[in-house]
């Protein structure tokens, strides 16, 4: 920061701005790189930068800033929603996708090991998922393999990665599941004192439902708020007759 700032360099005007601690605008220095960094602001209201590298001097990176500057914007437009029938017919292509994708036959062996099958899974494979997103490209792995196994984390979930097909998937994970693992997250157990408690409550709950009898009253908090404030407005009243007839005896 020790060489002044020049007005002209490379042969473009430069920035020069006394608030900068470097002397230019848009320049800042980087002590852990040992350089300087320049950097443009973007947007309407100069929110989001740009940035443009980093330079050895600060007289370089000022050069980049001035640089930038004279550099055409490229206005960017939104572009405009689709008409119904577009998504519509975006949406007919999304679904036949999905069809297509889960259309294969099912295997109950692949790779040499037996797969999982379920009736409950869209895939026809347990353990399977697809994910292709609504309104977005089909991607090149759309199936996922994700293993249940309590004890082993602390989620339960165990996530085998994404695969191309659901076939590929299927056999992640029954490699998964047969393989043997030892439980990292064991169940806190009870005490005896706490399982003779909890087993007793349950019991004399069971007895109360058997002989019938009758639940204890349970105090409505719109009567007891109403009693309160009727006890409360007679006292006062009380206070104030007290208070008049102190006043008028002579």
């Amino acid at each position: 920061l020790a060489a002044a700032a020049v007005a002209e360099a490379g042969g473009v005007r430069l920035h020069l701005s006394a608030r900068s601690q470097t002397g230019y605008k848009g320049v800042t220095a980087v002590a852990c790189r040992g350089g300087f960094k320049a950097q443009v602001s973007e947007g309407e209201r100069g929110k989001t930068f740009r940035h443009l590298g980093l330079y050895a001097t600060k007289a370089e990176a000022a050069v980049a800033y001035a640089r930038a500057l004279l550099e055409p914007k490229v206005s960017r437009v939104a572009a405009p929603s689709p008409t119904k029938a577009e998504a519509d017919a975006a949406a007919a292509a999304h679904e036949e996708a999905r069809r297509a994708l889960l259309s294969k036959p099912l295997l109950e062996e692949a790779e040499g090991v037996r797969l999982h099958l379920s009736s409950k899974s869209e895939t026809g494979y347990r353990g399977v998922r697809l994910n292709v997103a609504r309104g977005r490209p089909l991607p090149s792995r759309p199936f996922s393999a994700q293993l249940q196994l309590h004890g082993v984390s602390k989620s339960g979930h165990i996530h085998l990665g994404v695969f191309a097909t659901a076939v590929e998937a299927a056999v992640a994970y029954a490699r998964e599941a047969a393989r043997p693992r030892e439980p990292k997250f064991e169940p806190r157990p009870r005490s005896d004192a706490t399982r003779e408690k909890q087993n007793g409550h349950k019991k004399r709950k069971r007895q109360e439902r058997q002989e019938g009898a009758p639940k204890p009253p349970q105090t409505s908090y719109f009567l007891f708020f109403h009693a309160t404030k009727s006890a409360v407005q007679q006292a006062h009243a009380e206070s104030r007759a007290a208070a008049a007839a102190a006043m008028s005896t002579p």
